[in-house]
Protein backbone atom coordinates (compact mmCIF):
# COMPACT_ATOMS: atom_id res chain seq x y z
CA UNK A 1 0.00 0.00 0.00
CA UNK A 2 2.78 2.42 0.92
CA UNK A 3 4.59 1.52 -2.32
CA UNK A 4 1.48 2.34 -4.33
CA UNK A 5 1.01 5.73 -2.60
CA UNK A 6 4.66 6.58 -3.17
CA UNK A 7 4.35 5.77 -6.88
CA UNK A 8 1.18 7.84 -7.09
CA UNK A 9 2.95 10.84 -5.52
CA UNK A 10 5.89 10.50 -7.89
CA UNK A 11 3.48 10.30 -10.83
CA UNK A 12 1.65 13.45 -9.72
CA UNK A 13 4.95 15.31 -9.27
CA UNK A 14 6.06 14.28 -12.76
CA UNK A 15 2.76 15.44 -14.26
CA UNK A 16 3.02 18.76 -12.41
CA UNK A 17 6.55 19.34 -13.70
CA UNK A 18 5.47 18.60 -17.28
CA UNK A 19 2.43 20.89 -16.86
CA UNK A 20 4.55 23.77 -15.57
CA UNK A 21 7.07 23.31 -18.36
CA UNK A 22 4.27 23.33 -20.90
CA UNK A 23 2.79 26.53 -19.49
CA UNK A 24 6.23 28.22 -19.49
CA UNK A 25 6.87 27.28 -23.12
CA UNK A 26 3.39 28.49 -24.14
CA UNK A 27 3.85 31.79 -22.30
CA UNK A 28 7.28 32.38 -23.86
CA UNK A 29 5.89 31.60 -27.30
CA UNK A 30 3.02 34.02 -26.77
CA UNK A 31 5.41 36.75 -25.68
CA UNK A 32 7.61 36.18 -28.73
CA UNK A 33 4.57 36.36 -31.00
CA UNK A 34 3.52 39.61 -29.34
CA UNK A 35 6.95 41.15 -29.78
CA UNK A 36 7.14 40.13 -33.41
CA UNK A 37 3.69 41.57 -34.08
CA UNK A 38 4.33 44.89 -32.36
CA UNK A 39 7.49 46.80 -31.60
CA UNK A 40 7.16 50.19 -29.86
CA UNK A 41 10.12 51.66 -31.76
CA UNK A 42 10.25 51.95 -35.56
CA UNK A 43 12.56 53.68 -37.98
CA UNK A 44 11.89 54.92 -41.49
CA UNK A 45 12.58 57.53 -44.15
CA UNK A 46 10.63 60.41 -45.67
CA UNK A 47 10.75 62.83 -48.58
CA UNK A 48 8.58 65.78 -49.48
CA UNK A 49 8.06 69.04 -51.34
CA UNK A 50 8.06 72.45 -49.61
CA UNK A 51 6.14 75.57 -50.57
CA UNK A 52 7.96 78.40 -48.77
CA UNK A 53 7.10 82.01 -47.99
CA UNK A 54 8.42 84.78 -45.75
CA UNK A 55 6.17 87.28 -43.97
CA UNK A 56 5.83 89.14 -47.30
CA UNK A 57 4.83 88.34 -50.89
CA UNK A 58 6.67 85.76 -53.00
CA UNK A 59 6.97 81.97 -52.77
CA UNK A 60 9.68 79.40 -53.49
CA UNK A 61 9.79 75.63 -53.92
CA UNK A 62 12.25 73.30 -52.19
CA UNK A 63 12.43 69.78 -50.73
CA UNK A 64 12.89 67.95 -47.45
CA UNK A 65 14.37 64.48 -46.98
CA UNK A 66 15.67 62.47 -44.06
CA UNK A 67 15.27 59.77 -41.41
CA UNK A 68 12.36 59.19 -39.01
CA UNK A 69 12.19 57.46 -35.62
CA UNK A 70 8.81 56.69 -34.00
CA UNK A 71 8.22 55.49 -30.41
CA UNK A 72 4.72 54.29 -29.50
CA UNK A 73 4.03 55.47 -25.94
CA UNK A 74 0.42 54.25 -25.80
CA UNK A 75 -2.00 52.81 -28.32
CA UNK A 76 -3.03 56.32 -29.38
CA UNK A 77 0.05 58.48 -28.68
CA UNK A 78 3.56 58.30 -30.15
CA UNK A 79 6.64 60.49 -30.09
CA UNK A 80 8.36 61.05 -33.43
CA UNK A 81 11.81 62.47 -34.06
CA UNK A 82 13.21 63.37 -37.49
CA UNK A 83 16.62 64.33 -38.83
CA UNK A 84 16.10 66.24 -42.07
CA UNK A 85 17.59 68.31 -44.80
CA UNK A 86 15.02 71.11 -44.93
CA UNK A 87 14.91 73.75 -47.65
CA UNK A 88 13.10 76.91 -46.50
CA UNK A 89 13.00 80.51 -47.73
CA UNK A 90 10.72 82.77 -49.71
CA UNK A 91 10.48 85.78 -51.99
CA UNK A 92 11.75 89.29 -51.29
CA UNK A 93 10.45 92.68 -52.39
CA UNK A 94 12.18 94.47 -55.26
CA UNK A 95 14.90 96.94 -54.34
CA UNK A 96 16.57 99.84 -56.18
CA UNK A 97 19.99 101.24 -55.28
CA UNK A 98 20.73 104.76 -56.53
CA UNK A 99 24.30 105.44 -57.70
CA UNK A 100 23.57 108.78 -59.43
CA UNK A 101 25.61 110.76 -56.88
CA UNK A 102 28.66 108.63 -57.57
CA UNK A 103 30.64 109.32 -60.71
CA UNK A 104 30.48 106.26 -62.91
CA UNK A 105 28.71 104.53 -65.76
CA UNK A 106 25.85 103.09 -63.64
CA UNK A 107 23.18 105.45 -62.30
CA UNK A 108 21.09 102.79 -60.52
CA UNK A 109 20.53 99.05 -60.14
CA UNK A 110 17.12 97.48 -59.57
CA UNK A 111 17.06 94.02 -57.99
CA UNK A 112 13.95 92.15 -59.13
CA UNK A 113 12.47 88.65 -58.84
CA UNK A 114 14.34 88.18 -55.59
CA UNK A 115 14.16 84.91 -53.68
CA UNK A 116 16.08 83.37 -50.79
CA UNK A 117 16.89 79.67 -50.38
CA UNK A 118 18.01 78.51 -46.92
CA UNK A 119 19.55 75.05 -46.48
CA UNK A 120 18.84 73.75 -42.99
CA UNK A 121 19.81 70.65 -41.03
CA UNK A 122 16.64 70.28 -38.97
CA UNK A 123 15.50 68.21 -35.98
CA UNK A 124 11.69 68.18 -35.51
CA UNK A 125 10.17 66.43 -32.48
CA UNK A 126 6.47 65.65 -32.82
CA UNK A 127 3.61 64.25 -30.75
CA UNK A 128 1.60 61.92 -33.00
CA UNK A 129 -2.02 61.34 -31.96
CA UNK A 130 -3.88 58.48 -33.66
CA UNK A 131 -7.58 58.93 -34.40
CA UNK A 132 -9.44 55.68 -33.51
CA UNK A 133 -10.79 53.64 -36.42
CA UNK A 134 -12.76 50.38 -36.40
CA UNK A 135 -10.60 47.64 -37.90
CA UNK A 136 -9.30 49.76 -40.78
CA UNK A 137 -5.78 49.37 -42.19
CA UNK A 138 -5.64 53.17 -42.62
CA UNK A 139 -4.87 55.19 -39.49
CA UNK A 140 -5.46 58.98 -39.48
CA UNK A 141 -3.04 60.92 -37.28
CA UNK A 142 -2.61 64.47 -35.96
CA UNK A 143 0.94 65.83 -35.57
CA UNK A 144 1.96 68.66 -33.24
CA UNK A 145 5.50 69.68 -32.34
CA UNK A 146 8.49 71.95 -32.82
CA UNK A 147 11.90 71.91 -34.47
CA UNK A 148 15.40 73.24 -34.18
CA UNK A 149 17.23 74.03 -37.41
CA UNK A 150 20.82 74.93 -38.12
CA UNK A 151 21.34 76.99 -41.27
CA UNK A 152 24.16 75.47 -43.33
CA UNK A 153 23.97 77.97 -46.22
CA UNK A 154 21.72 80.71 -47.60
CA UNK A 155 21.55 82.13 -51.14
CA UNK A 156 19.69 84.99 -52.78
CA UNK A 157 18.78 84.68 -56.46
CA UNK A 158 17.67 87.76 -58.41
CA UNK A 159 17.66 89.63 -61.73
CA UNK A 160 19.83 92.77 -61.80
CA UNK A 161 18.54 95.61 -64.03
CA UNK A 162 21.24 98.23 -64.74
CA UNK A 163 20.39 101.82 -65.66
CA UNK A 164 23.49 103.42 -67.18
CA UNK A 165 24.39 107.10 -67.10
CA UNK A 166 24.11 107.36 -70.90
CA UNK A 167 20.43 106.31 -70.81
CA UNK A 168 20.87 102.67 -71.83
CA UNK A 169 19.89 99.66 -69.76
CA UNK A 170 21.15 96.12 -69.22
CA UNK A 171 20.14 92.99 -67.36
CA UNK A 172 22.00 90.21 -65.56
CA UNK A 173 19.52 87.35 -65.00
CA UNK A 174 19.66 84.73 -62.24
CA UNK A 175 22.43 86.42 -60.31
CA UNK A 176 23.25 84.35 -57.20
CA UNK A 177 24.75 85.69 -53.97
CA UNK A 178 25.83 83.83 -50.84
CA UNK A 179 24.04 85.57 -47.92
CA UNK A 180 24.72 82.97 -45.20
CA UNK A 181 26.26 85.61 -42.92
CA UNK A 182 23.06 87.69 -43.13
CA UNK A 183 20.79 84.94 -41.77
CA UNK A 184 20.44 83.55 -38.26
CA UNK A 185 22.26 80.23 -37.90
CA UNK A 186 19.88 78.88 -35.23
CA UNK A 187 16.23 78.70 -36.19
CA UNK A 188 13.18 77.45 -34.26
CA UNK A 189 9.74 76.63 -35.63
CA UNK A 190 6.38 75.19 -34.63
CA UNK A 191 4.78 72.34 -36.60
CA UNK A 192 1.23 71.04 -37.09
CA UNK A 193 -0.02 68.47 -39.56
CA UNK A 194 -2.28 65.61 -40.56
CA UNK A 195 -1.24 62.18 -41.84
CA UNK A 196 -2.70 58.95 -43.14
CA UNK A 197 -0.70 55.80 -42.35
CA UNK A 198 -1.32 52.57 -44.27
CA UNK A 199 -0.55 49.27 -42.53
CA UNK A 200 1.38 46.97 -44.91
CA UNK A 201 1.77 44.08 -42.46
CA UNK A 202 4.85 42.69 -40.71
CA UNK A 203 5.35 45.97 -38.85
CA UNK A 204 5.82 47.95 -42.09
CA UNK A 205 3.74 50.95 -43.10
CA UNK A 206 3.53 53.78 -45.62
CA UNK A 207 2.26 57.25 -44.79
CA UNK A 208 1.44 60.53 -46.48
CA UNK A 209 1.15 63.79 -44.62
CA UNK A 210 0.55 67.48 -45.01
CA UNK A 211 2.41 69.69 -42.54
CA UNK A 212 2.63 73.39 -41.77
CA UNK A 213 5.86 74.82 -40.34
CA UNK A 214 5.97 78.39 -38.97
CA UNK A 215 9.14 80.12 -37.84
CA UNK A 216 9.19 81.48 -34.29
CA UNK A 217 11.66 84.33 -34.83
CA UNK A 218 13.06 86.80 -37.33
CA UNK A 219 15.98 85.18 -39.18
CA UNK A 220 17.25 88.35 -40.93
CA UNK A 221 20.21 89.67 -38.92
CA UNK A 222 20.15 93.04 -40.75
CA UNK A 223 16.38 93.54 -40.76
CA UNK A 224 16.75 97.05 -39.32
CA UNK A 225 18.66 98.32 -42.36
CA UNK A 226 16.87 99.67 -45.51
CA UNK A 227 16.73 97.35 -48.51
CA UNK A 228 17.66 94.17 -46.62
CA UNK A 229 14.18 92.64 -46.73
CA UNK A 230 12.98 93.64 -43.27
CA UNK A 231 11.78 91.05 -40.78
CA UNK A 232 11.84 87.59 -42.34
CA UNK A 233 9.77 84.92 -40.58
CA UNK A 234 9.66 81.77 -42.73
CA UNK A 235 6.64 79.51 -43.14
CA UNK A 236 6.43 76.25 -45.07
CA UNK A 237 3.62 74.02 -46.31
CA UNK A 238 4.93 70.50 -46.98
CA UNK A 239 3.46 67.45 -48.67
CA UNK A 240 5.46 64.43 -47.52
CA UNK A 241 5.65 60.68 -48.08
CA UNK A 242 7.30 58.23 -45.70
CA UNK A 243 7.92 54.55 -45.08
CA UNK A 244 8.54 52.63 -41.83
CA UNK A 245 10.74 49.57 -42.25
Amino acid sequence: MRSFVSRLRRLRSTHLIFLLCGLWVHDASAQDDGLSAFSPFRIGAKVGANLNQFSQTGMTLDVNVGAVGNYQVTEMIAVRGELLYMGVGGGLENRTVDYSEIEGNVSSITFMNRSVSIKNAELPVMAVISIPTSGSSVSPKILIGASYGYSVASFETRDNYYNFANGTTGIHSNSRENITSSMQSHQFAGHAGFALEYDLGNGKSFYQEIRYRHGLDNINIYSGYPGTGGRLIPSTLSINFGYFF
